[in-house]
C-alpha cells in the first residue's frame, strides 16, 4: 500500500505528540513493506530540510509563501514584532490563503505521481490558529483518515475557553469530509465528537511508543519522584 502521512511537525524540529506519534507509525510501515510519504504544510520559521528520507520514509516539508531563515529564531523580539505586525495586517492571512491554495495542487501532484491509496491525518493542523477568517483544509481525490489528537477545538472547549466560529467551521468540515476517523484515546474520541458535532463511528488506536530508547540509568529507589512526558504547557496537565 501506499500511504501518505499529512504532519506539520515532523522531527527533526519542534514538534508535539502528533510529530512523535507520525514518525514512530511511519518508519514501522515502511519495515511492514508500505510505501510511505509524510508531508506538511509548515508555519513560517519552522526550518530544516524541505526533503530528506527517514528510515525509509520520505519527508517532504512545504513552506508558508513567506518564510525565511531569519524567521526560525521565533522567540527573538524582532520576529515576534514582524510576526504581529503581519497577522494584525491581514498579511498572514492572505499569505495562508496562497500557502494553502499551492499546497493543494502539490498534494494531488503527489497523489498522482506516488499513487497513493490513502491518507492520514490528525485533527490538528497548525495553519488555522493563524487563521482570522474561513480558509478551508483542501479536499483530496483519496480517502482520507482523521485522526483525534487535540483539535484547537477539544482544548479550548476543555480549558472552558470560548472557539472562534471560522476555527469551529474549519475543523467540522475536516471531519464531515473524512472517510473514516480514529482516536488516541477513547476519552477524546468522546469529547471531540460532541464538540465538533460529529456523529459516526470512531475507532480508538492508542499512539504506539517505541521501548527501545534508553532513559537512563540513575537509581530512583527510595525516592518520591514523578515522571512527566509531553509538552510543559498547562493543558496537558504538567502543573497538576
Amino acid at each position: 500500500m501506499n500511504i501518505l502521512y499529512l504532519c506539520d511537525e515532523y522531527p527533526p524540529g519542534p514538534h508535539g505528540g502528533i510529530g512523535t506519534y507520525v514518525r514512530l507509525i511511519a518508519r514501522q510501515m515502511v519495515k511492514l513493506g508500505h510505501k510511505v510519504i509524510v508531508a506538511g504544510l509548515y508555519s513560517r520559521g519552522y526550518g530544516g530540510a524541505d526533503e530528506f528520507e527517514d528510515e525509509g520514509v520520505k519527508v517532504l516539508r512545504y513552506r508558508w509563501s513567506i518564510d525565511d531563515k531569519w524567521f526560525e529564531n521565533q522567540r527573538s523580539a524582532g520576529v515576534r514584532m514582524l510576526n504581529r505586525i503581519l497577522l494584525d495586517t491581514g498579511i498572514t492571512q492572505r499569505d495562508i490563503k496562497r500557502s494553502i491554495a499551492a499546497y493543494q495542487k502539490k498534494l494531488e501532484h503527489m497523489i498522482a505521481d506516488e499513487q497513493i491509496n490513502i491518507i492520514e491525518m490528525p485533527d490538528y493542523n497548525d495553519y488555522i490558529r493563524f487563521c482570522k477568517s474561513y480558509v478551508p483544509f483542501p479536499t483530496l481525490p483519496v480517502p482520507v483518515v482523521v485522526k483525534f489528537n487535540g483539535s484547537i477545538t477539544y482544548f479550548n472547549a476543555e480549558a472552558g475557553i470560548p472557539v472562534a466560529p471560522h476555527i469551529l467551521k474549519m475543523e467540522q468540515d475536516i471531519l464531515n469530509r473524512a472517510a473514516a476517523v480514529s482516536s488516541a484515546s477513547a476519552y477524546t474520541a468522546e469529547k471531540s465528537a460532541d464538540y465538533l458535532s460529529y456523529n459516526k463511528s470512531i475507532t480508538v488506536l492508542y499512539n504506539g511508543i517505541d521501548t527501545n530508547i534508553v532513559i537512563g540509568s540513575s537509581d530512583m529507589s527510595g525516592a518520591k519522584q514523578v515522571v512527566f512526558t509531553g509538552s510543559l504547557v498547562q493543558k496537558k496537565g504538567f502543573f497538576s
